[in-house]
């Protein structure tokens, strides 16, 4: 049995119709607005920590979310 394969279904609503059945009653896990990043500190490229953008050049603060990154993650 494949573990990630779409299960048999006769079209989209039977399918719709499994998903939420297979959810009733368990937990969802979902985090938003979660302060971090997984970038590791010494990367250059595409590194959410050091954007370099306007906002850190006229800001000395820091606001979660804006002008540092946050994570957003469910299943």
């Amino acid at each position: 049995m494949c573990r990630y394969c779409t299960p048999g279904n006769a079209g989209y609503k039977d399918l719709d119709g499994k998903f939420w059945k297979n959810l009733d009653g368990k937990a969802v896990l979902y985090g938003a607005g979660v302060s971090g990043t997984l970038m590791d500190d010494d990367q250059t490229a595409w590194n959410l920590n050091n954007l370099n953008t306007l906002l850190d050049k006229i800001s000395h603060l820091q606001f979660d979310g804006i002008n540092t990154p946050y994570l957003y993650y469910g299943s």
